[in-house]
């Protein structure tokens, strides 16, 4: 399992000191979050949030925000330790995925035929230990959306489809893998309003994206649509028992679920708690960038 990180650091810098920008900041290997409080002085306290935007998206900032201020002001009020029970009572209830018979059988027969990443040969850096920023992100409007919408709507499909679709025909032109069968792109799903959500509320369905030099974007977008229909109702089964079904031999050696889509619609808000007594303020604005970031 990941390891996160609550760190406190007790800082020799001077109060005006300036912490790196965000694009300098990344998560070590193997975590999905890293809050680190440094206290510089009696009256200055840092306190930064680095985590992975698939699992912490807005809402998950909004509900952290109004807990930061609800706990802040009871320790104001009664700085009294707050015992196990009382803790046990704070923390929301583990929710239980759904695992059905037929859900752990589906995914055991797709992860025994298909891998659940791929090598990505052109994202490699020269240099051991570099993580470059390889950053595209383009906004449409005007005649350009509406011709995108006119094709979704007149192939029956939706806009997140025809992302997904892109990425996998982006991966495969660049890969130059003649004998590439296919490529595994995970998307995220907002589990809020299901019954035994995960508690970080995202979960991870992996689709399988067949790959035909000779198939048209349309040929494309179909896959994908008969793709979403076959996993629908296999989708609420909790990642961590979907990966505990992957076949090992066929994901020795390489990285798993490497490509992510995140249709998450909770943008990060540029917002800051509100604490009693103290002038909380933004010194970076929230940024969404990652490591080999498509957008």
């Amino acid at each position: 399992m990941p390891e996160n990180v609550l760190e406190y650091v007790e800082s020799a810098l001077h109060s005006d000191a300036v912490l790196l920008p965000a694009s300098a900041v990344s998560l070590p290997q193997n975590r999905l979050f890293c809050f680190t409080l440094t206290k510089h002085s009696e009256h200055l306290h840092h306190l930064r949030l680095t985590f992975s935007h698939l699992i912490f998206d807005g809402q998950c900032y909004r509900i952290f925000c109004t807990m930061l201020t609800r706990l802040y002001g009871q320790a104001r009020v009664r700085p009294d330790p707050v015992d196990e029970a009382q803790r046990t009572r704070c923390l929301a209830p583990e929710a239980t995925a759904l695992q059905s018979a037929d859900s752990v059988a589906f995914w055991k027969d797709r992860l025994s035929r298909y891998p659940l990443g791929q090598t990505l040969s052109f994202l490699k850096t020269p240099h051991r230990g570099e993580s470059p920023f390889l950053t595209v992100r383009r906004s449409l409007g005007g005649s350009d959306y509406a011709a995108l919408q006119a094709f979704v709507a007149a192939s029956n499909s939706t806009l997140f489809r025809l992302i997904v679709a892109a990425t996998a025909i982006t991966i495969a032109r660049y890969s130059n893998d003649q004998d590439l069968e296919g490529l595994c792109i995970a998307h995220t799903l907002d589990t809020r309003q299901q019954p035994g959500a995960p508690g970080c509320f995202t979960s991870l369905v992996p689709l399988w994206i067949a790959h035909h030099p000779d198939w048209s974007p349309r040929q494309y977008l179909s896959h994908v649509d008969q793709e979403r229909r076959a996993v629908r109702p296999h989708q609420q089964l909790a990642p961590q028992r979907l990966l505990g079904l992957a076949d090992e031999r066929l994901n020795r050696n390489r990285p798993v679920l490497n490509v992510v889509v995140n249709q998450s619609e909770g943008l990060l808000p540029s917002v800051c708690p509100e604490l009693e007594g103290l002038k909380v303020e933004l010194i970076e604005t929230p940024s969404t960038g990652g490591p080999y970031d498509l957008g």
